[in-house]
């Protein structure tokens, strides 16, 4: 058997079932306590899933719920790729199997759901230390595949004309747009969506994605932010000299910068950036 990694898959599955087309499939057939079961329940395993990955080489029992797990989530992909498939059609033309289709949904999601929490129950996984978390989650890029995206082109003409706003385009003004929801709902992919927007790309002269996490260590971001820009390591540590290049490679242009998957709600911090 070979080696076996499911937390893209899973990452895949908690992006799609924070969708509008999958909510709103999950409010027409009566399954959104399903999704919102299976939601909780990968948020549980997944800061365990390193652990569970290395076990497999030390324990069979682990590798073969693994790959009971891989098949539960490819199978629920499934379904899940197959309505929103289905949401691009016309409401008129998918009205005859919706009670079989609803019920298949259903089951996949609880066969997904019932194998995550039967490795939870079974298995002793430990979680990354705070230190190692950034390490060990789904760290985002501002790579997007765009086709497998639906039902999101409102709210990103939304953020999209909050970018482009002459508000936002002032100079000297920093404007600031926040993109806020529990967890799933679909953030990081709408920021995706508004950063590689062509109307975006052709209106800033610089963007910038910095993926940020519970570690809001500003002389990091700064130079991160540095390099970003420079496609060079940034060998400053001192805060005054980061702004100052920050300054120097910023000043007169129009710049997006996306700080993603923040929690830091300390305003100096903000302020220092």
């Amino acid at each position: 058997m070979a080696d076996l990694v499911v937390s893209p898959a899973l990452q895949v599955i908690f992006d799609r079932i924070a969708s509008p087309v999958i909510e709103k499939f999950a409010d027409l057939w009566d399954f959104k306590d399903n999704l919102q079961r299976l939601r909780e329940t990968l948020m549980l395993i997944q800061p365990t899933l390193e652990d569970a990955e290395e076990q497999q080489f030390s324990n069979k029992a682990v590798k073969i719920w693994l790959s009971k797990l891989e098949k539960a989530a490819y199978d629920a992909e499934d379904g899940l790729h197959y309505l929103t498939a289905k949401g691009m059609i016309p409401s008129s033309r998918y009205q005859l199997d919706d009670l079989k289709t609803a019920s298949h949904i259903k089951e996949m999601l609880l066969a997904l759901e019932t194998t995550v929490n039967e490795g939870l129950v079974k298995f002793t996984f430990t979680r990354p230390n705070m230190v190692d978390r950034r390490s060990s989650v789904w760290e985002t890029s501002s790579f997007v595949i765009k086709s497998q995206i639906y039902g999101r082109d409102q709210d990103k003409d939304k953020v999209v004309k909050l970018l482009l706003s002459s508000q936002a385009h002032q100079e000297g003004y920093a404007s600031c747009i926040a993109i806020v929801g529990i967890g799933g709902i679909g953030k990081t992919t709408l920021a995706q969506l508004a950063y590689n927007d062509e109307r975006v790309i052709q209106n800033f002269d610089v963007r910038m994605w910095i993926y940020v996490s519970d570690d809001f260590n500003v002389k990091k971001i700064m130079k991160t932010i540095i390099e970003s820009v420079t496609n060079d390591e940034c060998r400053f540590s001192d805060i005054e000299l980061l702004q100052s290049q920050l300054w120097r490679l910023l000043h007169n242009k129009r710049y997006l910068l996306v700080l993603d998957d923040v929690w830091t709600s300390h305003h100096n911090d903000w302020d220092i950036v």
